[in-house]
């Protein structure tokens, strides 16, 4: 039943994005093909030359409308066509209310209840709102200049998106690397920014540690990395090299991906290679018995970020004939199984399971933790004679989903991240 439900959502989403594709692969073709026209249109003798993004920067400035309105992200595409294009593709891009279904329910139920989100919500999701959620700027979401356009980001215990980011007082966009003063015809450069070279202290500012209204720990991804043994960054996983320059200025023979790659690739792109890194899955079977071992390769928390997310591992007994005959949970397996869930359940005041906002305490954290491996032992019948054991991924629960109104909605489908089987001894 479950397949045939992932089956259908795959389908209803590609059905669905055809025309947001088009849309898409019409920009990046209108952004990529002004620049080779500026090389071309000099003659072989230049197109030899030694490479000059500023010269390149300087013939693409007569296509922009001068100064350059940096809190439009299309403006960067001209020079940039590559990670603006990646950007289109990224939650960063749907980060306001009218392109994010889950994070426009879960405002809604919050006001509906009364409670004040006004300066909180858009701190992360529009952080050059400055205070109209409604403005060009709040609609671009997480937008190029949301990034580039700050001198510092100030620390907190608990991070507060655009509260702790110091904007530019000018139009300078800075990066991870040194760029010199002059570099560009329409914005200012300046040396790296250290909260972007570091890989993690700017992304942390939004997705570190959040609490609600009553106090309790809700977002902790950035507690969470502080656990983890390696010396990944947020940039490690999320933004990996693509091969190629990131646009018409650069000559690079790889740049940053700028898709933010994050769990809602496997629902929007049908790309589960993020979330199929995060884990890795064993199984051993014995005559009556199975082991399944599970390891978190992420740097933090699996799952992380929104409260809400889930992980299962579903187990399934199939016998000589292929037949399933055996599952750890057919219904709901928070009661059949719940040593296969990764989650966090809140409670509220009489310790019934609620909303993460509405939370006075929180009563489970069965997630894995930042390079953690558990093993899970289950009891088969006799006629077992084989184990496929899959890692299921839901961006909130079927209850909240069921709450807000989302159940028929593609992303509050479970998608099946990754599958192992293993034979007897």
């Amino acid at each position: 039943m479950m397949a045939e439900r992932e089956r259908g959502v795959v389908v209803g989403m590609t059905r669905k994005r055809a025309g947001v594709w088009s849309v898409a692969a019409l920009a990046v073709a209108s952004c990529t093909s002004k620049a080779p026209s500026v090389a071309s249109s000099e003659g072989e003798a230049e197109s030899k030359a030694a490479f000059n993004p500023t010269a390149v920067a300087t013939k693409l400035a007569g296509q922009l409308e001068l100064p350059i309105d940096i809190e439009d992200p299309a403006n960067c595409a001209v020079c940039h066509a590559a990670v603006y294009a990646e950007w289109t593709e990224s939650m960063h891009a749907r980060a306001h209310q009218t392109k994010d279904p889950i994070f426009a329910a879960l405002r809604d139920f919050r006001l509906s209840l009364g409670q004040k989100i006004e300066g909180k919500c858009e701190n992360c999701h529009s952080p050059r709102a400055q205070g109209r959620f409604d403005s060009a700027a709040a609609l671009a979401g997480v937008s190029c200049a949301a990034c580039h356009n700050i001198e510092a980001v100030h620390s907190a215990e608990y991070a507060k998106g655009a509260k702790l980011i110091q904007i530019a007082k000018d139009n300078t966009m800075r990066s991870a690397r040194d760029v010199p003063s002059g570099s560009s015809p329409v914005h200012g450069n300046g040396p790296a920014l250290p909260a972007l070279a570091d890989g993690k202290t700017l992304c942390l500012a939004c997705h570190g540690k959040h609490r609600n209204p009553a106090q309790v720990p809700v977002c902790t991804t950035g507690s969470e990395l502080e656990e983890h043994a390696g010396d990944d960054t947020c940039v490690s996983c999320h933004m990996p090299h693509e091969e190629g320059p990131s646009g018409a200025v650069s000559n690079r023979e790889r740049h940053r991906s700028h898709r933010f790659a994050g769990p809602h690739r496997a629902y929007l792109q049908d790309d589960l290679r993020l979330l199929a890194s995060g884990v890795e899955l064993k199984v051993e079977r014995a005559r009556g018995a199975a082991t399944v071992e599970i390891r978190n390769r992420s740097g933090h928390a699996f799952p992380s970020g929104f409260p809400g997310r889930v992980a299962l591992v579903e187990v399934v007994g199939l016998d000589a004939n292929g037949e399933a005959v055996w599952r750890n949970f057919s219904g709901d397996p928070m009661k059949e199984s719940p040593e296969s869930v990764f989650n966090k359940i809140y409670v509220d005041e009489g310790g019934q399971p609620t909303m993460p906002p509405l939370a006075v305490s929180m009563a489970r954290d069965n997630r894995l933790k930042p390079d953690e491996v558990r093993t899970l032992d289950y009891v088969l019948p006799d006629s077992v004679e084989t184990i496929r054991a899959s890692v299921i991924y839901r961006l909130l629960p079927s209850s909240a989903a069921e709450r807000l109104g989302l159940s028929e909605l593609d992303l509050a489908q479970p998608v099946r991240v990754l599958t192992v089987t293993s034979g007897g001894s």
